[in-house]
């Protein structure tokens, strides 16, 4: 990667500050903190030379991170925004405080990447150096200091200029948060902090749906909208000034949808481009933010649908894709779906990948990475190589309705009308006792095409077939069995992916019912049950 330097006269600016005048150029008149919680494991790797973010690993013994020569995008974003800051906090000892000032401490003295100076690079970096500073500075020489904030206030004044530049979504809304914080961590800050709520007030109304969804229907953007928003609710708390209306306003918009797109496990489900993420950090969020986050979303206007009956969980994508400019991250998963019971996970997609992993990333974003039904492997939805849908299917329509023995869904998506003239219809209705799933999916009009129903398994689940191959037996991590049967079609056990954990692939097996559509209407129905419990054919 060629290494772009931020402008000579900035950096020219920043070295010749006396120590004097660089104490005058940005002063703390308040302390704020991190609502993320670090991992102290993580700060041990650190400490060791260690630096890993999304799959990607790299060693330096002796030296910086800002030596290496060549590193993909996102880990050089992820290195240079010194999130891992809070990671050395929940270390919290002597060695972590000093191997941070000592990074910190080198990062002032090099030149960096462009990068380095994106906007909601910059945005994330001066929101942690602000909410870490009182860990970083402790036991500081007074050089320190002034170098420290005489950088923070021209990274400041850089911000200011280049904050509306940033990529459309939640990187907008990372350079609004580090201006908005630095008015109320700094003296003489009140044009930033003004400029990041105009910026912040601007993008929530563009990215949050009136249910509280993110406009680009991905669970993980979702989270971190939150996250931002909860990190200025909790820095307006800290400082005791009131908060402007239109954050509380969102986080209790958002707190419900977010509760709505988790499993049993309390992590996300995987649709467009969304990880696992940490079930510990959305439970503290949704715990500081305190907001009514049980509410149940029963007609999301995001276009998700859950389906609830005591341990088991079905959460179902019955949306169109998102709009530009906030489809880069889209996949073509219409009606496709995940379950959970319990803790355990049963039913997948098959997640996403960073996009420096292209082959991963391409494939995920595919209808056969889904648990979900595809036409002669063709995506219901055209995907742009570089990100984006160039060929859109009509609204999914979907409909809830009570079945006699639980909730019910049934969802209609026209991804097949324009290539073969064949619409889909996918039915899902979950047993109100939680032991049972039963689906079909039909398939009317068109030319002869073959399809091919996927279900997608999570890694923990051991899967085999069963009954002369009419049936498989899945058994959870738990120890417990369910059965899963089809009528139409040929069933088989395929090799899939999981990557859940964003950059972490891990393999494990499908169930795919093969069949050909031969014009007309063809359906296949299907049905996963609690082991021992009692069914009819």
């Amino acid at each position: 990667m060629t290494h772009l330097t931020w402008p000579d006269r900035i950096l020219d600016r920043w070295r010749t500050h006396s120590a004097r005048t660089a104490g005058k150029s940005a002063q703390f008149i308040a302390s704020i903190d991190d609502v993320f919680p670090g991992e102290s494991r993580r700060a041990d790797e650190l400490l060791h030379g260690h630096y890993r973010f999304l799959g990607e690993e790299r060693v330096f013994r002796g030296h910086p991170p800002w030596k290496v020569n060549e590193a993909s995008p996102v880990w050089w974003r992820e290195v240079h925004s010194f999130e891992w800051l809070r990671d050395f906090s929940a270390n919290g000892g002597i060695a972590a405080s000093n191997k941070a000032r000592e990074l910190c401490q080198t990062w002032l003295d090099s030149r960096h990447n462009e990068i380095a100076w994106r906007p909601d690079v910059l945005g994330r970096r001066i929101s942690s150096w602000l909410t870490h500073a009182s860990f970083i500075m402790r036991d500081a020489d007074s050089r320190f200091r002034s170098n420290y904030l005489a950088s923070l206030a021209l990274q400041i004044r850089r911000l200011e200029k280049t904050a509306h530049r940033g990529p459309d979504g939640e990187e907008r809304l990372a350079a609004g948060t580090g201006l908005a914080l630095s008015g109320l961590a700094l003296a003489r800050s009140e044009r930033p902090h003004a400029r990041g709520l105009r910026l912040i007030e601007t993008e929530v109304r563009r990215q949050v749906l009136s249910d509280g969804g993110h406009v680009s229907r991905n669970p993980s953007a979702l989270l971190y909208t939150f996250t931002e928003l909860a990190r200025l609710q909790a820095a307006y708390r800290s400082v005791e000034k009131e908060m402007p209306s239109f954050i509380t306003h969102a986080l209790d918009r958002i707190a419900p949808m977010l509760q709505y797109l988790r499993h049993g496990d309390g992590r996300l489900a995987l649709f467009n481009g969304a990880s696992e993420e940490s079930s510990g950090t959305i439970a503290t969020l949704l715990r500081s933010s305190k907001t009514d986050e049980g509410l149940q979303v029963p007609s999301a206007s995001t276009g998700y649908q859950q389906l609830k009956a005591k341990r088991l969980i079905v959460c179902v994508d019955a949306g169109a894709p998102p709009p530009g400019p906030f489809d880069k991250d889209a996949h073509a998963g219409a009606a496709s779906f995940e379950v959970s019971v319990g803790q355990e996970r049963l039913v997948v997609n098959c997640g996403a990948a960073p996009k420096h992993q292209q082959d991963w990333w391409t494939a995920c974003r595919a209808t056969a990475a889904h648990s979900a039904l595809i036409v002669s492997d063709t995506n219901t939805v055209g995907l742009t190589p570089d990100g984006g849908v160039h060929r859109r299917a009509v609204p999914v329509r979907a409909r809830r309705y009570d079945s006699g023995e639980g909730l019910a869904l049934e969802i209609h998506h026209d991804g097949y009308l324009k290539t073969f003239d064949i619409r889909h219809t996918r039915t899902i209705a979950v047993a109100s006792d939680g032991t049972g799933i039963e689906g079909e999916d039909r398939l009317i009009g068109g030319r002869s095409k073959p399809f091919a129903v996927r279900f997608h398994l999570h890694p923990s689940t051991n899967v085999s077939l069963i009954q002369e191959g009419s049936a498989a037996l899945l058994r959870l991590a738990d120890g417990s069995g369910w059965i899963f049967m089809a009528k139409g079609g040929r069933l088989s056990i395929e090799s899939s992916i999981y990557l859940g954990v964003r950059g972490e692939a891990r393999r494990t097996e499908q169930l795919v019912i093969n069949d050909t559509h031969s014009g007309g209407e063809s359906w296949i129905s299907w049905r996963f049950y609690l082991s021992g419990q009692e069914h009819h054919e």
